[in-house]
């Protein structure tokens, strides 16, 4: 089960190296739980108010 979950977020620190800052993902989920219980639209201004621009997103699972 911990080789799966370090399979699935591999990736998760990418853009942070790249200098990209945004939400920390969640396994499984990414950082699109939050769009569940908000508004898409809400979270992406929340997240370009806090982050600014350029902002990484992690949909969740996609292998």
């Amino acid at each position: 089960m911990d080789s799966y979950i370090s399979y699935l977020v591999r990736d998760f620190d990418y853009w942070s190296k790249q200098g990209i800052v945004g939400p920390r993902p969640i396994p499984i989920f990414g950082n699109f739980l939050e769009t569940f219980l908000v508004p898409l639209h809400e979270t992406e201004l929340k997240w370009h108010q806090r982050y600014g621009k350029a902002t990484q997103n992690y949909p969740g699972i996609n292998h």
